[in-house]
C-alpha cells in the first residue's frame, strides 16, 4: 500500500484528491491544510467522484502531530 500525503486542500489540492481517488492500487490519504474551509471544500469534491475500493483510508487534517 502507498502513503500519499496532499499539503494544501484548496482548489488545486482538491484535484490532486479526485485524481488519486481513481488510483489502481492500494492506498492510504492525507490531506493536510490548516485552513478548515479549504478541507470541507475538498472532502466535497472529493465526494463527487465514484468510490474506490483501492482508497483504504482517508484523512482530513489541520495539523501534524
Amino acid at each position: 500500500m502507498k502513503h500519499i500525503l496532499i499539503i494544501g486542500g484548496g482548489q488545486l489540492g482538491s484535484r490532486h484528491l479526485q485524481a488519486v481517488k481513481k488510483c489502481e492500487f492500494p492506498v492510504s490519504i492525507v490531506v493536510l491544510d490548516p485552513s478548515r474551509e479549504s478541507l470541507t471544500v475538498c472532502e466535497s469534491r472529493y465526494k463527487e467522484i465514484e468510490d474506490n475500493a483501492n482508497v483504504e483510508s482517508i484523512q482530513f487534517l489541520t495539523e501534524l502531530n
